[in-house]
């Protein structure tokens, strides 16, 4: 009866992947009425168990408690920050060669191959935030108000992740852009540096996102704001350089006109993320 009635206990979602130890414990503790001599030395050593049981209880709460961030959070973090590293490497990298002409298919087909590698990182980074605001519900620093809020995670990679679908489709536009692009046309070299220098400005934000410490860093964040205001103007000087037909006409239009779109797409989303963390620092300072 006393190892069902653990076996019970074991069974609730609340210990998490600890609940076999309780009909262990269990069995233990009927151990010690089963080998002790009498009845009262039974109930003196079972005295003694259930205080071991509680000092480590305690132990573990005064360490969840006392030892800042959890390291769940700190694991959240610092995923969040790699997320961010890895996609401002891949915008760096694609950059770097746009400056130097138009990449070749293998070039770009490599690019994709990253982008769609850093898809894969953006879902395990969300897990592991995931992860952490489920051991938040169960901390007990959550009671003396001092957790940690996980809104701001989780904007930025909801932003990261919306920014790399985009790389991606950077990358599957060069693949094809050699169909339509003269590697000896001085002015498509300069459009193409110049889209260099737009994604150079996008990496350059992308790595500050994940070097936020907070949500309320972001309003200090002067150079961020800068970034994006250049890459704004950026990304305007290149949409008036295809309306204007000077890339030449009408070989490369289709090219131009899908990376000018997804070059809107990328600045648009990293402003899109960096409003709404502003907006979630405004909502906790209320």
């Amino acid at each position: 009866m006393i190892v069902f009635i653990g076996l019970l206990v074991g069974q609730w979602r609340g210990l998490g992947t600890h609940g076999w130890q309780v009909p262990v414990a269990v069995m233990f503790a009927h151990q010690y009425f089963v080998v002790a001599p009498d009845w009262d030395s039974g109930w003196g050593q079972l005295a003694v168990l259930c205080g071991l049981i509680v000092l480590g209880a305690a132990v573990g709460v005064l360490v969840n408690t006392v030892i800042p961030p959890p390291l769940s959070s700190r694991s959240a973090e610092n995923n969040v920050g790699l997320l961010s590293r890895t996609a401002s490497e891949l915008l760096g990298t694609m950059a770097t060669t746009l400056r130097a002409g138009l990449p070749t298919e293998d070039r770009a087909r490599e690019f994709e191959k990253r982008a769609r590698e850093l898809g894969t990182l953006a879902a395990r980074t969300r897990d592991s935030v995931d992860v952490a605001v489920e051991k938040r519900s169960l901390n007990p620093r959550r009671l003396l108000g001092r957790s940690v809020s996980f809104e701001g995670h989780y904007c930025t990679v909801d932003g990261l992740t919306r920014l790399i679908d985009d790389v991606r489709s950077v990358a599957r536009t060069l693949d094809t852009a050699s169909e339509h692009f003269e590697r000896t046309n001085t002015a498509q070299r300069r459009w193409l540096e110049s889209y260099g220098g737009l994604l150079d400005l996008v990496a350059d934000a992308t790595r500050s996102l994940g070097e936020l410490g907070s949500v309320t860093d972001v309003r200090d964040n002067d150079q961020l704001a800068d970034t994006m205001a250049r890459a704004w103007r950026r990304r305007d000087a290149l949409d008036g350089t295809y309306v204007h037909g000077e890339v030449g006409e009408p070989g490369p239009w289709p090219t131009v006109r899908a990376l000018s779109t997804d070059a809107y797409r990328l600045v648009d989303d990293l402003a899109a993320c960096r409003t709404r963390l502003v907006e979630l620092a405004d909502q906790r300072d209320r």
